[in-house]
């Protein structure tokens, strides 16, 4: 009868600490759980199954955002482009709204994040890489001379189709976080590079104009002829504007109708 009391006694007082146990091990199996959930969602997607996913507290346009990086760190660059676009165009609706109410700070840093992706579709050689020389091999001609000007002027037509996606993210940006936005220098700077380089640019190519004797101008309107540099004359010396022709194509100058070139279509 002691016997059968003492194993009494001892089941009383295992069973509460079994059974404490157990509801600690479920506690903390669910923190567990709740932290990974939150790790996941802070990150917006999951290296281990290769893209993005939908995280509860980010913003969409966010997670789009961090994909194209992802993916542009697996060097799948048109993956990266594909996402960068989607979050602009995602970005473009949202955030103005948001900004109409009052725009925090942590969405100011993650515009920032996105403008600067943005940016390299312009400025990194891997999303935006320059084919000028292949393009100006295919146009033929032996002189190097001539085949480094249609270089010259391959490549500020890029440079203007960069200018004209910069326009759009500007746009977006000034809309989204402001002019005065710390971030907005870096699209500031990488504006006037390229404007500096057209204008280089522009003046190399008309120098080389008058050496090539050309008597037709392959990066805009004017004949060579009709560029004086004295300031006088239809054009006042104006140097090329850098917008691209094909050689042999003989341009029209859509705001004069009296121009002489006209008459040779």
């Amino acid at each position: 009868m002691l016997a059968s009391t003492k194993s009494l006694m001892l089941c009383s007082l295992l069973v509460p600490l079994i059974f404490s146990t157990a509801t600690d091990c479920s506690a903390k199996a669910k923190a567990k759980k709740r932290v990974s959930r939150s790790e996941t969602a802070d990150v917006g997607y999951v290296p281990s199954t290769g893209g993005p996913i939908a995280g509860r507290s980010i913003p969409k346009w966010v997670q789009y955002d961090r994909g194209g990086m992802y993916y542009y760190q697996k060097r799948e660059y048109e993956k990266a482009r594909q996402y960068w676009l989607a979050a602009l165009k995602i970005a473009e609706g949202v955030v103005p709204a948001e900004r109409a109410k009052g725009l925090s700070k942590l969405t100011e840093q993650h515009c920032c994040g996105l403008l600067q992706h943005l940016m390299m579709l312009v400025t990194d050689s891997q999303l935006n890489p320059d084919d000028s020389e292949r393009q100006a091999q295919n146009m033929g001609g032996g002189d190097p001379m001539r085949r480094q000007y249609d270089v010259l002027a391959l490549q500020v037509k890029k440079i203007r189709r960069d200018a004209s996606w910069l326009d759009r993210v500007e746009n977006f940006a000034n809309r989204a976080i402001g002019k005065e936005a710390y971030c907005m220098r870096n699209l500031h700077n990488t504006r006037n590079q390229m404007n500096i380089k057209i204008e280089n640019t522009n003046y190399t190519m008309s120098r080389m104009e008058q050496q090539l004797k050309l008597s037709q101008s392959s990066i805009d309107y004017r004949g060579v002829n009709k560029n004086p540099t004295n300031g006088i004359g239809p054009n006042g010396g104006q140097l090329p504007n850098g917008e691209y022709i094909p050689p042999g194509v003989n341009p029209v100058n859509p705001n004069n109708p009296n121009d002489p070139a006209n008459n040779n279509n």
